[in-house]
């Protein structure tokens, strides 16, 4: 039988590219926000210290990061720390006066 490959290859080199674009728009923003609360904006492109870094923004423990290693904790720890990480951004947030 003869394939042909060229359609998969096609369609893995559109995914990379939409892979590699999330995954840019995730470091940006990430070190956009490093820097408005005060850190070193290069901590988001390490991959444990971003987390160090994240748990030092939000306030809380650095034992935090070991339950982001435990699967399926990570994704509730994940979102709780999404959570705070904007709540702690609309608190910095400069009042608008009237």
């Amino acid at each position: 039988m003869d394939y042909n490959y060229s359609t998969y290859g096609a369609s893995m080199g559109a995914f990379g590219i939409i892979y590699l674009a999330i995954i840019v728009l995730m470091i940006a923003s990430l070190w956009k926000i490093f820097v408005k609360a005060g850190k070193p904006g290069w901590a988001a492109i390490i991959p444990i210290y971003n987390l160090v870094v994240l748990c030092e923004i939000v306030g809380k423990p650095l034992w935090w990061i070991v339950l982001m290693l435990i699967p399926c904790v990570n994704i509730v720890i994940g979102i709780w720390l999404t959570n705070l990480l904007v709540a702690s951004v609309q608190n910095h947030r400069p009042q608008e006066t009237n």
